[in-house]
């Protein structure tokens, strides 16, 4: 009971002193809409800000434009995924597959992954495909080198089980190696939700989107909706911070055993 008492204290402690920079940026963003420096219109007041976010989640507008971003978003995750975790495996698997294919990889990792927007509507079009495969291609890469990394590092007393037991490649992979990388293929996973939310986000502003975050944010632009520009800013790091507090949260319980 004691002990229980002593880490919610513990627990409360440190989200207080975590939230201190928070309300000091509040703070500060108060007193330079109060002091009149720049006009209402370019910084507005951080209340109104609050409440156009509150009435963003009740207009079917935004929320259509929200959810698309959502779907968008997740679906380029669940391909990117997929991808890096099987390309990770068998590249940290197989020594000559991943010398033969290190140099690539790297020379992929150093492009600037929206400079491939405009090859890919050239290939498939102005549309969702070119977004998402933006999105794929980036974080795709980073899943794959962390999951490679894991695979790598794991012992190498349970990569050779299959000499001890009559284990298929695909039981060794799914039931052996996986696991054991598993902390590694869940940095680059964290890592490339982040990277897939913010490719999404920036497709959307470019030509040819008629739905998104990222296209209400070009029209709060065009149309100088500085209220509702901040909002989205303000919703989309929102967004960014659950899903990676959703990652770490889950990552702790899963690898609870790595803290002691």
């Amino acid at each position: 009971m004691e002990y229980s008492q002593n880490v919610n204290i513990i627990t409360l402690r440190k989200t207080i002193i975590g939230s201190i920079g928070f309300i000091l940026f509040i703070l500060i963003w108060t007193i330079i809409y109060a002091s009149g420096i720049y006009n209402s219109l370019i910084i507005p007041s951080p209340l109104k800000i609050f409440n156009t976010i509150i009435i963003s989640f009740i207009d079917l507008v935004f929320l259509r434009n929200f959810g698309v971003t959502l779907l968008r978003m997740f679906l380029a995750f669940l391909i990117a995924s997929t991808i890096g975790i099987i390309l990770g495996v068998l590249l940290g698997y197989y020594k000559i597959l991943d010398d033969s294919s290190k140099t690539l990889i790297d020379f992929l990792r150093s492009i600037p992954s929206i400079t491939l927007f405009p090859l890919f509507i050239l290939l498939f079009g102005v549309n969702d495909t070119s977004r998402v495969l933006v999105a794929v291609c980036s974080a795709s890469l980073f899943i794959l080198v962390n999951t490679k990394y894991g695979v790598i590092n794991s012992k190498e007393v349970r990569k050779n089980l299959h000499k001890l037991y009559p284990l298929s490649k695909i039981e060794m992979f799914s039931r052996v190696i996986l696991p054991e990388a598993s902390p590694y293929v869940f940095n680059g996973l964290r890592i490339g939700i982040s990277i897939t939310t913010i490719l999404i986000i920036v497709t959307e502003m470019l030509l040819g989107t008629e739905y998104g975050l990222g296209h209400l944010l070009t029209i709060s632009l065009y149309e100088f909706e500085t209220e509702m520009i901040y909002s989205i800013i303000i919703i989309t790091g929102i967004l960014g911070f659950l899903l990676n507090l959703g990652f770490n949260s889950a990552e702790n319980k899963i690898f609870h055993w790595r803290s002691k």
